[in-house]
């Protein structure tokens, strides 16, 4: 079985910061300086995602993707654009899968049920932006039928992390694959 995907709930904040920082700390040794990695912490994300989720008017959808037993190994985050991005209305915030539950088709689904998610908003299209230098996840999100639309770069504990976007002009089609 490979888990399943619901939206998420304030009671999964303190499960979806340990996600969030455990994915950051397994993904980006190497491409975002260590002070940052080891700066990270579970109590101060779990009020950010608190936060978000206990939200009346929440500009963002949620969901979290959960192992065979019901344990939170994932999460994705998006809604409106937030950058400067002319050919699309909407974003995905953020995902993110524990590496141990990697491979099972849970990103794909949390992806797929995002894009539902904005196109039931109203939004046609969205992108994603991924650092450069995360291979993997550039792959993921090109299998996705993701293309390559932009650049962009950050200073991030003092270094400069490039990252780039992927998008997708045409959410029903890609909320709609199986």
């Amino acid at each position: 079985m490979i888990g399943s995907v619901r939206a998420a709930m304030v009671r999964d904040a303190d499960d979806i910061a340990i996600v969030h920082v455990n994915a950051w700390r397994e993904s980006y040794p190497g491409i975002v300086p260590q002070s940052v990695l080891d700066g990270l912490s579970t109590v101060g994300r779990s009020e950010y995602w608190r936060s978000v989720l206990n939200r009346e008017t929440a500009r963002s959808a949620n969901f979290v993707a959960c192992d065979h037993v019901g344990m939170v190994v994932g999460f994705v985050s998006g809604g409106p654009q937030r950058h400067a991005a002319p050919l699309y209305d909407g974003e995905f915030y953020a995902l993110y899968v524990l590496r141990r539950a990697q491979g099972r088709g849970l990103g794909r689904l949390l992806m797929q049920a995002m894009a539902r998610s904005l196109c039931d908003d109203g939004r046609r299209s969205a992108n994603v932006w991924v650092a450069a230098r995360n291979l993997r996840a550039c792959q993921f999100y090109a299998s996705l039928g993701g293309r390559f639309v932009a650049v962009s770069s950050d200073v991030l504990g003092g270094v400069v992390v490039d990252a780039v976007a992927f998008g997708w002009k045409d959410l029903s089609s890609f909320a709609r694959r199986q």
